[in-house]
């Protein structure tokens, strides 16, 4: 019964914060819209960031699909592919708005984490490796991404 609970939990974490990808979807187009105005000459860059928006999107219904008819580890989407999709939408979509919906969902994906945990720990259904290897890929996804990410910044800044 507790291990139920526990799934559903995790189930409901990566749902929630995949729909709010998905959702996000269109505030990425309505971005990449203004973007082609203001860059209408550099049709290069116009395609790859369709293309990432598009990526995003379906990689967000993919994993809503997955995760709903039961395809889709709770394990890989919650500690693997959820923050990678968090940090890479705060890279790739480096808006104020966007910076901001995704610094707050991350920290909804940490607090859902620790609750989680709690339950876990508590029920003593808890597999304390699993969770600290999970606890670690999710810091490691997010703080390397934010390392690359800054990294490139002060390259370019140096330049």
């Amino acid at each position: 019964m507790s291990s139920e609970i526990i799934q559903t939990l995790e189930a409901l974490l990566s749902l929630g914060i995949s729909f709010v990808c998905v959702r996000l979807s269109k505030y990425r187009y309505q971005e990449n819209e203004k973007y082609a105005v203001k860059y209408e000459n550099n049709a290069k860059m116009l395609i790859i960031r369709w293309i990432i928006t598009e990526i995003f999107k379906w990689g967000s219904i993919v994993m809503l699909i997955g995760i709903i008819i039961k395809e889709l580890s709770i394990f890989l989407a919650l500690y693997i592919l959820i923050p990678l999709l968090i940090a890479l939408h705060m890279i790739f979509f480096n808006s104020d708005y966007l910076k901001g919906v995704m610094t707050f969902t991350k920290g909804i994906y940490y607090v859902g984490l620790t609750i989680i945990s709690i339950i876990q720990v508590f029920l003593t259904t808890a597999n304390v490796a699993e969770l600290a290897l999970g606890f670690t890929l999710s810091l490691a996804i997010f703080e390397s991404v934010t390392a690359l990410d800054d990294g490139y910044k002060n390259m370019k800044k140096s330049k």
